[in-house]
């Protein structure tokens, strides 16, 4: 829904006027028609919006999938007791260094380590190619949620961030002299951040970072992120409840075209560009200021992108109720809590 009604804010005026000359009502709270709000500021809420939403939903992936691993009797316990920022990191970290088990996204997305096993319509290399693209995502959300922290604080924080104009550009000079050489163009979030880099402890202090937008990523990548979240859902109901569900099928050519091909069509070679606040030293001496520059590059086994990809075209499955699904997990008669399903609680 997040993500429906914010793709609305790029429709134009006379799409848009009905909505909003409309009277609304939320409980006693009265709101009457309006104007849509100003283009301009549609387009600047979409890009900083659609960052809040893509560290979200990300998030969501993560944490969901951590909990199926390590609670694997009640996730929800898991995803409860996940308290400490920094042991999430560090889940993170892991999966950004090392990567994640075959067999076990399998089971969690898919509902089983094989299309016998998990019981769905799938040939092997459709099962395989699809446990290969929800690999792809989660290293892409693990990546994204460490490396991007300062934005998405900045964003979602009482909205810290800096809108630059979308005719910014930056250029560099080759050392050799010559033409300068375009590097980043177009709409940038502008932040201050204290630590050079997420999870540095130490270092110099202080920057101001600004990162291009692409909320035509981050918005297809979510709704990637919302569909394997909804085959999670389906997988753990049929396991928990034995109801039977559906789960999405994936292709790597989706989450590859969701990821580069809105970078490609930016035509931008850096994503952020950081720069150190001028310090002053005791003997009245201003520092010199250093500029950071984070590359943003194209998988070299892509093809491009055609252009208006529809990050929402994937096949759905059913995924039928099994033999060993009609007995529920259980360790206990009782239902401890009111809206526990017959005979799944754990507890």
């Amino acid at each position: 829904m997040r993500i429906e009604s914010l793709s609305l804010m790029v429709c134009d005026d006379s799409a848009l006027a009905p909505a909003f000359g409309s009277a609304r009502r939320v409980g006693i709270a009265e709101f009457g028609a309006m104007p849509p709000p100003d283009e301009e500021a549609r387009v600047r809420y979409v890009r900083s919006e659609a960052v809040v939403i893509l560290h979200h939903s990300a998030e969501t992936l993560l944490r969901m999938y951590f909990a199926h691993v390590d609670y694997p009797h009640c996730p929800w316990l898991g995803i409860a007791s996940s308290r400490t920022p920094g042991e999430f990191k560090d889940k993170c970290l892991e999966v950004a260094h090392h990567g994640v088990n075959r067999d076990t996204v399998a089971t969690v997305f898919m509902g089983g380590t094989d299309p016998r096993d998990a019981a769905v319509r799938l040939t092997d290399d459709q099962f395989e190619a699809s446990v290969g693209a929800l690999t792809s995502l989660i290293l892409f959300c693990a990546e994204r949620f460490l490396s991007e922290s300062f934005i998405y604080n900045a964003a979602k924080h009482g909205l810290s961030t800096v809108h630059l104009d979308p005719s910014t550009r930056f250029e560099v000079e080759p050392p050799g002299g010559g033409d300068r050489i375009p590097i980043s163009s177009g709409s940038m979030l502008t932040y201050l951040h204290k630590p050079e880099r997420p999870g540095s402890r130490s270092g110099p202090e202080w920057f101001v970072s600004a990162t291009g937008t692409l909320p035509d990523q981050d918005l297809g990548v979510a709704l990637l992120i919302q569909r394997a979240v909804s085959s999670l859902w389906d997988v753990a109901r049929r396991r928990y409840t034995g109801q039977s569900g559906s789960i999405s099928v994936f292709s790597p050519a989706m989450i590859l075209d969701s990821v580069y091909g809105p970078v490609q069509n930016s035509l931008n070679i850096v994503r952020t560009i950081s720069f150190e606040l001028p310090k002053k030293g005791s003997d009245g001496s201003i520092s010199e200021v250093r500029v950071n520059f984070t590359r943003q590059a194209l998988d070299e086994g892509w093809d491009s992108a055609t252009p208006g990809f529809r990050p929402v075209n994937l096949v759905r499955v059913d995924l039928p109720r099994r033999q060993r699904d009609l007995q529920p997990i259980t360790v206990s008669r009782q239902n401890l809590l009111p809206f526990s399903p017959k005979g799944s609680t754990r507890v």
